[in-house]
């Protein structure tokens, strides 16, 4: 139950990163706007919005694969007691640059390296921030070094 708990945590880092990311600078925008001309205008909404679809997109590209990918990931890893930072890490990297290259190379219908390697960085990034939330949550029950 634990590791369903962390991976939904995780699989909502990543859209809730990019809403708060860009509504931040939205409003950096808007003070800046008030600052500059003392002139209130709704062009820092658009932002905002942006940063809610943007987010909403998130939640497709990041969540669905988190779970589809890191479920049995996690389950085989614990079932090896593998389930520590020098596997989950390097593991949700590598799964999410595979899947969002190759998911990125059918939807764009391109073979083009370039995209696919941006793609494989831009799913690597992701998987490492996926992957650090889900091991901050995860919370093992490791004893103590000197409770043996």
């Amino acid at each position: 139950m634990r590791i369903i708990r962390a991976l939904v945590i995780s699989s909502l880092s990543i859209p809730v990163l990019v809403f708060v990311i860009l509504s931040g600078v939205g409003l950096v925008f808007m003070v800046a706007m008030l600052i500059k001309d003392g002139d209130y205008n709704k062009g820092w909404l658009g932002m905002v919005y942006g940063g809610a679809v943007y987010g909403y997109f998130a939640l497709f590209v990041s969540s669905i694969p988190t779970m589809a990918l890191g479920w049995p990931a996690s389950i085989i890893a614990n079932r090896f007691d593998c389930l520590n930072k020098k596997v989950v890490l390097p593991g949700s990297a590598l799964l999410g640059g595979l899947f969002l290259s190759i998911a990125g190379a059918l939807f764009f219908k391109s073979s083009d390296i370039q995209i696919v390697l941006w793609l494989f960085l831009a799913g690597t990034i992701g998987g490492l921030i996926n992957g650090s939330v889900f091991m901050r949550y995860l919370k093992p029950n490791k004893p103590l070094e000197g409770t043996r």
